[in-house]
C-alpha cells in the first residue's frame, strides 16, 4: 500500500514550536490549553496513535476532514484504525482535567 511513516512528537512545557521536516510532518499549533496537530492522509490508510504523558492525564481526539469525529478516537491515549477520508486530519491533545498542563509524547504512524 505504499510507504509507512512514523513520527514521534514530544511536548515540553514552554517549548511549543512547530516542527516540520518534510511534507508528511504534522503542522502544529497551541490553542486554549490543547495542542492541535494537522496531518494529511489518504482514505484506507491505517493510523496508529500512542500517547504517553508525565502525569498520565493527557488524551487526544481525532477529527477527519470536515471536522467529522473519528469513531473510537475521542478522549483516548491510544488508537488504531482505518481512515475514512482523504484530506487533512486534526489531532487534538489535551489534559483530561483541563486545568493541568502536562508534558507528553505522541507517536504517530501511518501505514
Amino acid at each position: 500500500m505504499g510507504q509507512n511513516y512514523s513520527r514521534e512528537i514530544s511536548e515540553r512545557k514552554n517549548q511549543r514550536s512547530a516542527q516540520r521536516q518534510d511534507d508528511w510532518w504534522p503542522e502544529r499549533e497551541w490553542r486554549h490549553g490543547s495542542d492541535l496537530l494537522h496531518l494529511r492522509a489518504r482514505k484506507g490508510q491505517t493510523l496508529i496513535l500512542n500517547l504517553t504523558s508525565e502525569k498520565k492525564n493527557a488524551v487526544f481526539g481525532v477529527y477527519a476532514p470536515g471536522m467529522d469525529l473519528v469513531e473510537g478516537a475521542q478522549s483516548v491515549d491510544g488508537w488504531t484504525g482505518t481512515l475514512p477520508k482523504t484530506g487533512q486530519y486534526e489531532i487534538i491533545v489535551f489534559p483530561q482535567d483541563e486545568a493541568t498542563d502536562t508534558n507528553f509524547t505522541l507517536k504517530i504512524t501511518i501505514e
